[in-house]
């Protein structure tokens, strides 16, 4: 079941085989970072279940996004070098999503200016996610402004903390903006 909310944002209540893929894909992506010895993305302590569970819900926050989107079909669920894929979910469109629930988009400087970031959030009931809510989205260059910039605490990675107020609530325009991305 998908609802707008009355920020704008979109709720999309989550069914059994879409948390199943999720985790299937989760996993993948975790042993593939295991067998290379690669880091996580936060600079945290390696955890391999707190590590297993964040490539989980990135992997559902990208599901979800692409399923709204329609291109559920061309969704890349697991490769040998992220860094060479175009994008998450279609070209130039990266989705980042948060536990916490008021998680913020977060950038950083690596992250391309000309790409599209979309925002999610988890909704849980105990463990289990129960819904992705699609905050919104903005690009890479909206959101990297000096404003929303954080030198990072206890190890974490810097990087740009952007407000859900400057985005375009849910995928609004996403669309439209992505038939315009030229890479």
């Amino acid at each position: 079941m998908v609802r707008a909310t009355v920020t704008g944002s979109i709720l999309y209540h989550l069914i059994g085989a879409e948390r199943a893929r999720a985790k299937h894909v989760g996993d993948l992506r975790q042993a593939f970072h295991d067998q290379r010895g690669t880091p996580n993305s936060y600079n945290l302590p390696h955890d391999p279940d707190n590590d297993r569970k964040i490539n989980r819900l990135g992997a559902l926050a990208e599901l979800v996004v692409a399923t709204l989107l329609g291109v559920e079909d061309q969704w890349v669920e697991c490769t040998a070098d992220y860094k060479a894929l175009p994008g998450d979910v279609l070209p130039g469109i990266q989705v980042r999503s948060s536990q916490k629930p008021y998680g913020r988009l977060l950038l950083h400087p690596a992250d391309h200016d000309e790409h599209a970031f979309v925002q999610c959030r988890h909704h849980f009931r105990g463990e289990q996610p129960v819904a992705v809510e699609v905050i919104g989205w903005t690009t890479g260059l909206t959101g990297k402004n000096s404003s929303h910039w954080w030198t990072g605490k206890n190890g974490l990675r810097p990087c740009y903390r952007v407000p859900d107020e400057i985005l375009t609530p849910g995928l609004r325009g996403l669309t439209q903006w992505a038939r315009t991305y030229s890479h």
